[in-house]
């Protein structure tokens, strides 16, 4: 019983310390600013700032993430899973592998106050610290695979009744780009995923795009092109 409540002692003063260096590195600055002339929002004829908690966190995460040297071949392939999990933003990459340095970091906590506990032959406490932290820094990784190939099965599953629907327009007499909107915004509510990316071909035309570069696009971003 002891560890755990340790473990948790140590996980809620972790959150402590994000909460407060988000709060002193953000929020507080975000505020002085709003009240200097910045952008705020108007409620009921008043300006307030709205900082949201889950904000403040990604913020950290993200900053956390910028202090990690990266292999460029490691930023292609993160970005390219976290584009494929339908994570585009610019900082995600960045909020990704703070994550992955803070789950580290919770996980070798949780084994140092646990290693005592599970054997008395220090190599293997060693062992178990070591298996632990890897553990930690190695588990969004799998995580995020596991969404890919979530996304990936909707995806899948979603692409019949979408081309259905774009060859009953084609045969209504629209125009394939025309077809593809339509069909974007008509499956929006049963197939959120294959709407998004339908609507980003959209865009990628109405930008100037190729049909066929916008397509060889979808198929880089939901990772269909290896496994078709």
């Amino acid at each position: 019983m002891l560890p755990i409540l340790l473990a948790a002692f140590l996980f809620l003063l972790l959150m402590a310390v994000i909460s407060v260096y988000g709060y002193r590195a953000y929020v507080r600055p975000s505020r002085i600013y709003d009240r200097v002339g910045g952008i705020a929002e108007t409620v009921a004829d008043s300006e307030t700032v709205s900082v949201k908690p889950r904000d403040v966190v990604v913020r950290v995460f993200e900053q956390i993430g910028e202090q990690i040297p990266l292999a460029q071949s490691d930023q292609t392939i993160t970005k390219r899973d976290l584009t494929m999990a339908g994570f585009r933003s610019d900082g995600a990459i960045r909020i990704f592998f703070g994550i992955k340095v803070m789950f580290c970091v919770v996980m070798f906590l949780f084994a140092l106050m646990l290693h005592r506990h599970i054997t008395d032959n220090p190599i293997l406490r060693i062992v178990f610290l070591i298996a632990g932290t890897g553990m930690g820094y190695y588990a969004p990784g799998f995580y995020l695979e596991r969404l890919v190939k979530k996304r990936q099965e909707k995806l899948r599953l979603s692409l019949p009744d979408a081309l259905d629907m774009m060859v009953v327009s084609v045969e209504a007499g629209l125009g394939l780009d025309q077809a593809l909107q339509y069909v974007a915004r008509e499956i929006e509510v049963n197939h959120p995923e294959l709407s998004d990316e339908l609507g980003l071909v959209g865009l990628e035309m109405r930008a100037g795009k190729r049909r066929s570069e916008a397509l060889r696009n979808l198929a880089d971003r939901t990772g269909e092109a290896c496994s078709s």
